[in-house]
């Protein structure tokens, strides 16, 4: 497993529920441990914070803060780093100069996550800095996406639920806010809304005709892709080279293959055939993506079929 760094803080209270979602997910993909992570605290000034949540003003004083979690992590031996906040992704590639280890990006997976949902239209919950500096429009258009923001009356009151969120001051009021916002937003038609500040899931929304996506969740299960992704590798020096077939093997090394490979793939059932398996991996550089194939050998059954973004391994 591949040890995170988070740089959190951004409000503590969804750092603290992300670091769980995580550790949650993590068990479920896997039994044998809780993986390791650093959590880095910023010890950003609260007017910073405030100034940034409701003005969106004096974001450069962020850089710093930033930069330095970034390198701590780094030092302290993370394999890889997250950041559970829309906002300071304004600064993701200031933050990626800044250490030898990749940095995920929270916009860049959600993008991801919609287009593999097939969403073509989407609204955007989130900070006032996040909106105007339009963190998520560029890529959103670039993959034929529609973009749908707050009026300005709706968005001044976000940036209020917001700053509430990130004290820790939040109350049954900024809820019943919210979800006025979300119905307003479906009154013009929008269908899907993506909550572009992680603070926003502490409220739990929920809409009958609106479907609500978390950003946070979304980093999160990217997260946990990232820490088992070794084990993949591990996988690929075993058999990747050639086709391995189960019936080569005596008998107890047979019964170990099918283990190993079951708690890998829970998709394999016992009736694997003992000509074993085929696996077929792509590593696209030009378009960052990864893919990978997994058929039974003898019934050409698909084991395993996915298509996903490119971590590049410094």
């Amino acid at each position: 497993m591949k040890t995170v760094g988070i740089i959190g803080g951004l409000g503590p209270e969804t750092t603290a529920n992300f670091y769980l979602e995580a550790i949650f997910s993590a068990f479920e993909r896997s039994h044998e441990s809780r993986p390791p992570m650093f959590i880095w605290n910023v010890p950003l000034p609260y007017k910073i914070e405030e100034d940034l949540i409701t003005k969106a003003e004096g974001e450069e004083r962020y850089i710093p803060y930033l930069v330095d979690a970034a390198k701590r992590l780094e030092a302290g031996g993370a394999d890889f780093i997250v950041i559970p906040c829309n906002s300071v992704h304004i600064f993701i590639e200031e933050i990626r100069e800044a250490v030898k280890i990749p940095v995920l990006s929270i916009i860049e997976e959600t993008v991801d996550f919609l287009k593999k949902n097939k969403i073509e239209e989407v609204g955007i919950l989130a900070t006032s800095a996040t909106i105007r500096k339009k963190l998520y429009d560029d890529k959103l258009k670039e993959n034929n996406i529609t973009v749908q923001v707050p009026n300005q009356k709706d968005q001044s009151k976000m940036g209020e639920i917001i700053n509430h969120l990130v004290q820790s001051k939040h109350n049954e009021q900024d809820k019943k806010e919210l979800l006025q916002i979300i119905e307003d937003m479906s009154s013009n038609g929008v269908k899907t809304i993506i909550l572009a500040c992680t603070d926003l899931q502490l409220l739990v929304p929920q809409h009958k005709d609106v479907k609500i996506f978390d950003t946070m969740e979304i980093l999160v299960q990217a997260t946990v892709r990232e820490i088992f992704f070794r084990k993949i590798e591990l996988f690929d020096q075993v058999i990747v080279r050639e086709s391995l077939e189960i019936k080569s093997f005596g008998q107890s090394t047979q019964k170990f293959f099918m283990h190993i490979m079951s708690g890998w793939f829970p998709s394999i059932r016992k009736d694997l055939s003992p000509e074993g398996v085929n696996k077929e991996r792509v590593i696209d550089r030009k378009n960052n993506k990864y893919k990978e194939k997994v058929v039974d050998a003898k019934t050409g059954r698909v084991i395993r079929d996915v298509e996903e973004k490119l971590t590049d391994h410094k």
